[in-house]
């Protein structure tokens, strides 16, 4: 039913041929599912210290987690690497996407790691969906993100040797 009243409201939008307002649309509706569709588990109503949303806890629980197997955890990985190398890009003004965009990349990308861990590790799931506004604001400022991804680059180097 929802769904017919949406797409009835959008045939007979002028905005439907507008392609930012597509794409706003198409996230909000993402954002909608990723909040509406899944309940967290018993035991997630548990309060989660401010400590253990940290960015960098948050990336070291993730990578430990037992919740998803090592080639999720690689694709999550590498969609993560290819996002903040696009908002370099953006930053740098190398590129033509738009932050909308990006925008949705991100929340779908969040989304996605909350959904695929919440059955192993319900606050894990809670935590990643928390700590959204921090994520975002992280990869809107340009010094920052590079300050962050040369952290990480500098940690892969010396595990490598």
């Amino acid at each position: 039913m929802l769904q017919c009243v949406l797409r009835r409201q959008v045939k007979t939008s002028r905005l439907n041929k507008n392609p930012v307002f597509m794409l706003a649309a198409a996230g909000f509706l993402t954002v909608l599912l990723g909040l509406c569709i899944w309940p967290l588990p018993s035991g997630a109503e548990e309060t989660s210290s401010s400590a253990s949303t940290s960015l960098d806890s948050l990336e070291d629980r993730l990578r430990e987690s037992d919740a998803i197997g090592i080639m999720d955890k690689m694709d999550l990985s590498a969609r993560v690497d290819g996002l903040i190398a696009d908002f370099l890009l953006f930053h740098d003004g190398k590129s033509e996407t738009d932050t909308g965009r990006l925008e949705e990349r991100f929340h779908r990308l969040v989304f996605e790691a909350a959904w695929l861990v919440r059955d192993g590790d319900p606050m894990l799931s809670k935590d990643l969906v928390a700590a959204r506004p921090a994520l975002w604001a992280l990869l809107n400022d340009p010094e920052k993100l590079r300050a962050h991804s040369d952290q990480i680059q500098e940690a892969e180097l010396t595990v490598g040797r």
